[in-house]
């Protein structure tokens, strides 16, 4: 009877190496994408003379963090705005309307910028905008999280917070404009920085 068992007893840990393989990779890239937040905030300007250290993946990611952030904030405002906090399923929908009115502009700028490089003759990929503008935007993330907590207290500040995020996603449009996009071109970066700011209040408008 006791040879019976055995066999059970291999079944049942035949799974545990793919799960453990999926968390190392998940903790891999967490650590690496800490260290690329560290990097883009102590060293920038090694960070954004180096191309090769453009990531799409940590772009991708530091946009839909912001995106992310920006939803929980509107939403968090429309809910304690009341001297009673209350929530309608209205408030996802308009909340979501915002994300959308700051999206279709970074992803429209992604590739206006690559066109108006590749004007030149030569043009960088479109992973090396997204990872470099993904890097823009850590700073404004990380400015709507403080607003966030702030929000919920009622301090008056987070208007500040997220008021300074927008402002400084609007200079990542100029600066990514200026230093890849229209190479050196003051103009050309101030039409990009504007366009963008009047692209995104038409859609907010529009929405």
């Amino acid at each position: 009877m006791s040879e019976d068992k055995k066999p059970e007893t291999k079944e049942e840990t035949s799974s545990d190496p793919q799960s453990k393989d999926s968390q190392d990779s998940a903790s891999a890239v967490a650590e690496g994408y800490i260290g690329h937040v560290k990097e883009v905030l102590t060293q920038p300007d090694d960070h954004f003379s180096d191309d090769s250290k453009a990531s799409r993946n940590y772009g991708l990611i530091s946009a839909g963090l912001f995106l992310g952030l920006v939803f929980v904030f509107n939403v968090i405002t429309q809910m304690t705005r009341f001297t009673s906090w209350r929530f309608e399923f209205g408030f996802l929908i308009s909340s979501f309307r915002v994300v959308l009115a700051l999206g279709v502009p970074i992803v429209a700028t992604v590739f206006v910028l690559r066109w108006l490089e590749g004007r030149s003759g030569t043009a960088r990929s479109t992973d090396f905008y997204i990872g470099r503008f993904g890097a823009m935007l850590i700073l404004p993330t990380l400015l709507v999280a403080v607003g966030i907590p702030l929000n919920l207290l009622d301090v008056a500040l987070q208007g500040w917070f997220y008021g300074a995020a927008l402002i400084f996603t609007y200079i990542s449009v100029f600066m990514l404009s200026y230093l890849y996009g229209a190479q050196g071109k003051l103009q050309m970066a101030v039409l990009m920085a504007v366009g963008f700011y009047f692209a995104y209040r038409l859609l907010r408008m529009l929405l």
